[in-house]
């Protein structure tokens, strides 16, 4: 059936008395929504759809002069022979600051206008290449850094593999590229990024109150908006570590676009000049969209494949390449994925939409960890559409998950777990507005499954704008969710921060029920005077039904029965920012109490009690920016080693070596505590002007992490003569290069 529609899109032919294209924002591939584009003398006009699309039908003539125009970016005039044109027109508009001058207002009987943010989902996070470019904490158009870099994520600071979103784990979040489902590897040795980064365009980040359309995970959806080949463009990236390279372009007249991007590491980041084989370590990732127009809408195609890979000497002391002994048996964790996926859209008008979408994904995890191997392999298969507009969603899916793990010791097996769950699922919401500044809005899913019976999920969440001007708002809501996919990977373990491999387990699988989550958050939002805008998040959570590994190894992997148990998490982020001319500061600060127990048992996650970060920019004369950020945490959890481990740091490259088989001592985990956390980091950042109109499309980022080259500590190891640490890196220097070229 995808193939046949496929070969459908293509035959269709633009009409020829009409003009499509896309409206960029100068420097970025980001679409401008809400552009007026008109025929100049004549009354046609359209304007631009959320993507920055646009299309004029029944044109007057073949020569023509469009005109472009929306506030806050210069008005642009192209002169276009239709006849010549292609039926495509793809265009730059460069930002304008606005003028305003004073107006006097007098009443009218006409209902005054919601603050700009009264219908925004509570725990909503949205983030943009734009605003991670300002963001001194980021400092790079970089969608997913920043979300590395999230107030929201507790995660083991610069090594982010695994994002802790709100006290939860990593397989605790659902990531959603077009509403299709990625379950693939994070690169290893905590570099950011679960694809590359010129893939995405911006994010989502739900971390409260879900809309019900997303359901499957107990701590955050994490939406991935894909980029998508609207005009002839090539963008890139190039650090010490690893290589990236996009291109995008419009295929023939038919509206179709084309994009293609992959990223792939050429320095390690653990690796060592021996004989042990390390120099294979990294990984390497491919994105392709190919978007094609319907007669009712259109048809977005995808494919997300990965391959990452970790290896390194179990014992400490590591064999020189020149020196006659052999190399020491390694640990290595292998992790490939991959997902192919089809989603028709039918933009109906008035922010209405209908979607249907398919999808297929398999993913697989392998590794050695001295005398045990492990293995998984999930396979997924789904279909789902929905309905949304401004005010009402609705829709079903249905999905099999079916997933494998099994672990052995030389030939003999140890545990074996597989379970294959069909899941069907069907969910509704309204938003109502009872009054002129009170939003409400409910919702139900329902999930099914023919072990479990059915699951009731409600979602509800409420919004009030206080102030005269309704600049401040206040909102809470509860939300209950339910994961059928937890991880036989133990997120306690100290590896649980370099390795990027999960080991999933579907529900059923030795005996684990599916997962639940009980959500009551709250939020005030504020602006403090005309720039300062302030933001306090609190949350509580319940969960049960939990895969404690931790519980049942002291290995990175589960090798023995995992036994399931209950969880609590209370916490609140602030966040101030303050954008002034030249000078922008961001401010975080988190407080965190996250526990897992099973019967007697009661342990703390690896999740610091208290976090702060602050992030200063100066923008300079000649596009250029300095930026300073420091980040601090309070003495995070954790479990003392008994066994060697070596993570040392060579040179300012941001590599090292890493040795060893670390195992915790008996006993509760994280039963002991770590040093506080101080980082400081300072970037400079320069945009190099290469059009005629001035606008930067190449810019060098440099960036001194760990400036004062404080020694902060991973890990706590037991010896003879008492516990040594194990020091995170030392002072790095890396240049990123980006470079944007479009026509």
């Amino acid at each position: 059936m995808i193939v046949a529609l496929f070969a459908a899109a293509t035959l269709i032919q633009a009409p020829a008395d009409s003009l499509h294209g896309m409206v960029r924002a100068a420097g970025t591939s980001e679409g401008i929504p809400g552009v007026r584009v008109s025929v100049r003398g004549h009354s046609e006009f359209a304007f631009t759809d959320a993507r920055g699309h646009y299309v004029l039908r029944y044109l007057p003539d073949n020569r023509l002069e469009l005109l472009f125009e929306r506030l806050g970016f210069q008005p642009l005039t192209v002169d276009v022979i239709a006849a010549t044109a292609g039926g495509g027109v793809d265009v730059d508009l460069a930002p304008a600051a606005i003028a305003l001058t004073p107006l006097a207002v007098v009443p009218l009987n006409v209902p005054e206008l919601p603050a700009p943010d009264e219908f925004a989902e509570i725990g909503r996070v949205r983030l943009t290449k734009a605003e991670t470019q300002l963001d001194p904490l980021v400092g790079d158009a970089d969608v997913l850094g920043g979300l590395a870099a999230g107030r929201f994520v507790s995660g083991r600071q610069e090594l982010t593999t695994s994002l802790r979103v709100h006290g939860g784990s990593g397989d605790e979040n659902l990531v959603l590229l077009d509403g299709l489902p990625w379950r693939g590897p994070r690169p290893p040795g905590g570099v950011a990024g679960m694809l590359p980064s010129t893939a995405v365009t911006a994010i989502d980040v739900h971390t409260t109150v879900p809309p019900v359309r997303y359901g499957g995970a107990l701590s955050s959806i994490i939406v991935l908006h894909p980029a998508i080949g609207g005009h002839r463009s090539a963008e890139g990236s190039a650090d010490p570590t690893a290589v990236e390279q996009a291109v995008g372009t419009p295929l023939g007249r038919r509206g179709a676009t084309l994009f293609l991007s992959a990223r792939q590491s050429y320095r390690t980041v653990w690796s060592q000049a021996d004989e042990t084989g390390e120099n294979g370590n990294g990984f390497g990732d491919a994105f392709a969209h190919l978007s094609a127009p319907i007669p009712r809408g259109t048809l977005d195609f995808y494919y997300l494949g990965s391959k990452h890979q970790l290896a390194f000497p179990a014992r400490v002391e590591v064999a020189e390449a020149d020196s006659a002994t052999s190399a020491t048996v390694q640990n290595e964790f292998v992790a490939n994925g991959s997902l192919g996926g089809v989603v028709w859209t039918n933009d109906l008008g008035d922010d209405r939409k209908a979607q249907a979408r398919a999808w297929y994904s398999e993913v697989e995890g392998a590794s050695t960890w001295g005398p045990l191997t492990a293995a998984s392999n999930l396979r997924e298969i789904g279909a789902g559409a929905d309905y949304t507009s401004s005010r009402t969603e609705a829709g079903f899916s249905l999905s099999r998950i079916a997933t494998a793990y099994r672990v052995q010791q030389g030939a003999s097996p140890i545990l074996a777990m597989s379970g294959a769950p069909i899941i069907a699922a069907a969910f509704a919401a309204q938003r109502w507005q009872p009054a002129r500044r009170w939003t409400l809005s409910t919702g139900l899913r329902l999930s099914a499954t023919s072990s479990w019976g059915l699951f009731v999920e409600p979602r509800v969440w409420t919004r009030v704008a206080l102030g005269s001007g309704g600049t401040t708002s206040f909102s809470v809501g509860y939300a209950r969710a339910h994961q059928y996919v937890q991880s036989a990977r133990n997120e306690e373990s100290v590896m649980d921060a370099l390795i990027g491999v999960d080991f999933p387990i579907a529900a059923g699988s030795g005996g684990i029920p599916p997962a639940r989550s009980d959500q009551l958050s709250g939020a005030l939002r504020t602006r403090l005077g005309a720039r300062t805008t302030f933001q306090l998040d609190v949350y509580t959570r319940w969960l049960s039904g939990l895969a404690l590994t931790p519980l049942a190894t002291r290995r990175p992997f589960a090798d023995a029965v995992i036994p399931t148990g209950r969880g609590t998490v209370w916490g609140g982020d602030a966040t101030l920012t303050y954008p002034v001319d030249r000078f922008d500061l961001h401010f975080q600060a988190g407080l965190l109490s996250s526990y897992r127990s099973a019967g007697t048992i009661r342990y703390r996650t690896a999740d610091a009690r208290a976090r702060l970060a602050v992030g200063m920019a100066y923008r300079l004369p000649r596009s250029m920016v300095v930026r300073v950020a420091l980040w601090a945490g309070a003495r995070r959890p954790t479990t003392l080693l008994r066994d060697g481990m070596q993570l040392e740091s060579s040179g300012l490259l941001g590599t090292g070596e890493l040795a060893g088989s670390p195992e915790t001592v008996g006993g509760t985990p994280n039963g002991g505590r770590l040093p506080n956390y101080t980082r400081a980091d300072l970037g400079f950042v320069k945009g190099w002007a290469v059009s005629r109109r001035g606008t930067p499309r190449i810019s060098t980022a440099l960036t001194v992490a760990n400036l004062f080259n404080r020694h902060n500590v991973l890990a706590a190891v037991a010896g003879p003569t008492g516990t040594r640490p194990v020091f995170l890196l030392s002072r790095t220097l890396s240049l990123r290069v980006r470079w944007y070229l479009a026509r």
